[in-house]
Protein backbone atom coordinates (compact mmCIF):
# COMPACT_ATOMS: atom_id res chain seq x y z
CA UNK A 1 0.00 0.00 0.00
CA UNK A 2 1.18 3.21 -0.78
CA UNK A 3 0.57 6.08 1.40
CA UNK A 4 0.36 9.94 0.02
CA UNK A 5 3.36 12.28 0.71
CA UNK A 6 3.06 14.91 3.20
CA UNK A 7 3.03 17.44 0.46
CA UNK A 8 0.45 15.91 -1.33
CA UNK A 9 -1.45 16.11 1.75
CA UNK A 10 -1.08 19.31 2.54
CA UNK A 11 -1.50 20.86 -1.21
CA UNK A 12 -4.42 19.04 -1.26
CA UNK A 13 -5.60 20.51 2.21
CA UNK A 14 -4.96 24.10 1.06
CA UNK A 15 -7.49 23.67 -2.09
CA UNK A 16 -9.90 23.00 0.03
CA UNK A 17 -9.35 25.38 2.20
CA UNK A 18 -9.47 28.05 -0.51
CA UNK A 19 -12.42 26.58 -2.18
CA UNK A 20 -14.15 27.15 1.38
CA UNK A 21 -12.86 31.07 1.32
CA UNK A 22 -14.23 31.61 -1.78
CA UNK A 23 -16.71 34.89 -2.72
CA UNK A 24 -15.98 35.26 1.89
CA UNK A 25 -15.79 39.43 0.94
CA UNK A 26 -19.10 39.18 -0.21
CA UNK A 27 -20.49 37.33 2.81
CA UNK A 28 -23.21 39.15 4.74
CA UNK A 29 -23.45 39.37 8.81
CA UNK A 30 -25.84 37.17 10.23
CA UNK A 31 -28.25 39.84 9.95
CA UNK A 32 -30.09 39.74 6.25
CA UNK A 33 -33.52 40.90 7.36
CA UNK A 34 -32.54 44.20 7.58
CA UNK A 35 -33.77 44.29 11.60
CA UNK A 36 -31.88 45.42 14.67
CA UNK A 37 -29.73 42.82 16.42
CA UNK A 38 -27.33 43.41 19.17
CA UNK A 39 -23.52 42.95 18.68
CA UNK A 40 -20.78 42.28 20.87
CA UNK A 41 -21.12 45.75 23.05
CA UNK A 42 -24.72 45.19 23.43
CA UNK A 43 -26.02 48.32 21.28
CA UNK A 44 -28.68 48.16 18.24
CA UNK A 45 -26.81 47.99 15.21
CA UNK A 46 -28.46 47.79 11.41
CA UNK A 47 -27.12 45.46 8.40
CA UNK A 48 -26.40 47.74 5.39
CA UNK A 49 -24.68 47.49 1.94
CA UNK A 50 -23.80 49.36 -1.09
CA UNK A 51 -25.27 47.90 -4.40
CA UNK A 52 -22.70 48.62 -7.24
CA UNK A 53 -25.03 49.13 -10.40
CA UNK A 54 -21.48 48.92 -13.37
CA UNK A 55 -22.97 50.06 -16.74
CA UNK A 56 -19.72 50.68 -18.17
CA UNK A 57 -17.77 47.96 -20.55
CA UNK A 58 -15.39 47.46 -18.03
CA UNK A 59 -14.50 45.95 -15.06
CA UNK A 60 -13.74 48.13 -11.84
CA UNK A 61 -12.39 47.51 -8.13
CA UNK A 62 -15.19 49.21 -6.08
CA UNK A 63 -14.63 50.34 -2.34
CA UNK A 64 -16.71 51.91 -0.14
CA UNK A 65 -15.76 53.56 2.68
CA UNK A 66 -18.06 55.03 5.65
CA UNK A 67 -17.52 57.56 8.21
CA UNK A 68 -18.38 59.13 11.19
CA UNK A 69 -17.59 62.28 12.36
CA UNK A 70 -14.06 62.05 10.19
CA UNK A 71 -13.42 58.80 11.57
CA UNK A 72 -13.16 55.69 9.06
CA UNK A 73 -16.00 52.84 10.41
CA UNK A 74 -15.78 50.42 7.71
CA UNK A 75 -14.64 49.93 4.53
CA UNK A 76 -15.02 47.00 2.24
CA UNK A 77 -13.90 46.41 -1.67
CA UNK A 78 -15.52 44.05 -4.54
CA UNK A 79 -15.08 43.59 -7.88
CA UNK A 80 -17.80 45.10 -10.37
CA UNK A 81 -17.50 43.30 -14.34
CA UNK A 82 -18.52 45.33 -16.93
CA UNK A 83 -22.39 45.03 -17.08
CA UNK A 84 -23.17 43.77 -13.60
CA UNK A 85 -24.69 44.50 -10.16
CA UNK A 86 -22.83 43.57 -6.71
CA UNK A 87 -23.26 44.24 -3.22
CA UNK A 88 -20.17 45.55 -1.33
CA UNK A 89 -21.31 44.30 2.05
CA UNK A 90 -19.98 46.63 4.88
CA UNK A 91 -21.67 45.22 7.78
CA UNK A 92 -23.76 46.48 10.57
CA UNK A 93 -23.54 49.88 11.91
CA UNK A 94 -25.23 51.46 15.15
CA UNK A 95 -27.96 53.96 14.22
CA UNK A 96 -26.10 57.62 13.26
CA UNK A 97 -25.65 59.49 10.37
CA UNK A 98 -22.58 58.76 8.37
CA UNK A 99 -20.81 59.52 5.24
CA UNK A 100 -20.34 57.50 2.15
CA UNK A 101 -17.32 57.71 -0.23
CA UNK A 102 -17.08 55.43 -2.91
CA UNK A 103 -13.79 55.24 -4.94
CA UNK A 104 -13.24 53.04 -7.99
CA UNK A 105 -9.41 52.22 -9.48
CA UNK A 106 -9.75 54.62 -11.90
CA UNK A 107 -9.52 57.52 -9.69
CA UNK A 108 -13.18 58.47 -9.60
CA UNK A 109 -15.16 58.96 -6.44
CA UNK A 110 -18.45 59.84 -5.39
CA UNK A 111 -19.64 61.02 -1.94
CA UNK A 112 -23.33 61.14 -0.17
CA UNK A 113 -25.11 60.81 3.20
CA UNK A 114 -25.84 57.67 4.54
CA UNK A 115 -28.61 57.90 7.96
CA UNK A 116 -29.19 54.61 9.68
CA UNK A 117 -32.05 54.93 11.88
CA UNK A 118 -34.57 51.72 12.35
CA UNK A 119 -37.37 53.20 9.90
CA UNK A 120 -35.43 54.26 6.93
CA UNK A 121 -33.55 52.80 4.26
CA UNK A 122 -29.69 51.87 5.29
CA UNK A 123 -28.67 50.67 1.54
CA UNK A 124 -27.38 52.94 -1.42
CA UNK A 125 -26.51 52.28 -4.90
CA UNK A 126 -24.01 53.74 -6.97
CA UNK A 127 -23.95 53.97 -10.81
CA UNK A 128 -20.96 53.59 -12.66
CA UNK A 129 -22.16 54.93 -15.90
CA UNK A 130 -20.88 54.43 -19.70
CA UNK A 131 -18.28 56.94 -18.90
CA UNK A 132 -16.80 55.61 -16.16
CA UNK A 133 -17.93 58.23 -13.62
CA UNK A 134 -19.80 57.15 -10.31
CA UNK A 135 -22.61 58.60 -9.28
CA UNK A 136 -25.54 58.11 -6.29
CA UNK A 137 -28.96 58.26 -8.35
Amino acid sequence: MCLPSRRSVLCGLGSVAAAGLAGCIEARPNDTSGTANDDLEGSTTFHTSIEVRNEDDRAYTVTAVIRQSGERVREASTLASAGTTREVGVGSLKPGVYTLVVRLDSGERARTGLSVREDSGRDRTVVIDESGEARFP
